[in-house]
């Protein structure tokens, strides 16, 4: 059987990583953002992990495609590259993830990433020359056969232009009435 020495793992992780790994980028990045509004939501100096190495850990696992607390926790204490962002600071467990998400960066978040979009494009790693739309469509109490063609309103459209001066004349016909049973009231009245 092989032996299993703790001592041979290194001390400063950035050595398994390769050199364009992402994770560096979105360090440095994260970095240079202004987190005043995100420490403003903190009623204690206290904290278990740093806020800024939270935020970091969560823009990289959103970028990855891992939303879920429980797997970003998981991805802490396995994957090197969220071991080099904790940088020696305790793996956060799902409960303070969700905290920090929740509690805090709730309240900061829309600053946050503006600011790291910016900064993205500051670096050119972003251009704004592309619009990406999925074409989703969306219908409150929707299913799979609540869409309408095209066709179908067409038709209905015609109809109702049909029906609109029919509906017009019985509209000035109450109005008339309502005219006149106003003015047989008013005489009866005086």
């Amino acid at each position: 059987m092989r032996e299993k020495n703790q001592v041979v793992l290194p001390l400063n992780l950035e050595i398994y990583l390769p050199k364009g790994d992402f994770v560096f980028k979105v360090a440095e990045i994260c970095e240079s953002l202004d987190y005043t509004e995100l420490f403003n939501t903190y009623l204690r100096a206290w904290r278990k992990v740093n806020p800024i190495t939270m935020f970091e850990i969560l823009v990289f696992a959103y970028m990855n495609r891992k939303f879920s607390s429980r797997e970003i926790e998981s991805l802490c204490k396995t994957d090197i590259r969220f071991m080099w962002l904790l940088n020696g600071e305790p793996c956060p467990s799902a409960s303070t993830i969700v905290r920090f998400q929740r509690g805090h960066l709730a309240e900061a978040i829309e600053g946050l990433f503006y600011q790291f979009v910016e900064k993205l494009y500051e670096v050119g790693e972003i251009k704004f020359k592309n619009l990406f739309v999925d074409g989703t469509k969306i219908e409150a109490y929707a299913n799979k056969y609540t869409f309408v063609w095209k066709s179908a309103i067409e038709k209905n459209l015609a109809k109702l232009e049909k029906k609109y001066p029919l509906c017009f004349t019985y509209f000035q016909k109450d109005m008339v009435l309502a005219k006149m049973y106003l003015l047989k009231n008013a005489t009866n009245n005086s």
